[in-house]
């Protein structure tokens, strides 16, 4: 019966199959496209600011697997739910930043009233001059 079809409006077969295959091409461009766009954008990132020196990643546990044990007490972390918890545990200075009660409690540091600038008010840094001066520039 399918076949009776497709004999009796070739056409419309024809345009069909056609939709469908250009369908599927427009997907497959969209992926190599975007594809494209996050390896060029993480080239950019990359030759703008440079390698990470520590990378963080799960481990079989669930918790991250730190080999830099040094490195750890000059990181900074920001977290807002339970799931952050490790990972404010183990960093140099755990900020709960407008969380739950629970984390909040298991942090070092709490914000809850501002934004997260005041991360930056929390280490010092208060004035456009300060600002400049880590990003490189001179006033």
């Amino acid at each position: 019966m399918a076949l009776r079809n497709v004999w009796r409006h070739p056409w419309r077969s024809l345009a069909t199959a056609l939709g469908i295959g250009l369908g599927i091409a427009a997907v497959l461009a969209t992926l190599s496209v975007g594809d494209n766009v996050e390896a060029n954008l993480r080239a950019t990132l990359q030759a703008a600011t440079g390698r990470a020196d520590l990378v963080l990643t799960p481990g079989p546990s669930g918790r991250a697997v730190f080999a830099q044990e040094p490195l750890l007490s000059q990181v900074i972390a920001v977290g807002d739910g339970a799931n952050d918890l490790p990972m404010l545990d183990v960093a140099g200075l755990g900020i709960a930043f407008h969380a739950k009660p629970l984390v909040r409690q298991g942090a070092g540091q709490a914000i809850s009233n501002v934004g997260l600038d005041g991360v930056l008010y929390f280490l010092g840094l208060r004035d456009r001059e300060t600002m400049d001066q880590l990003a490189g520039r001179e006033g």
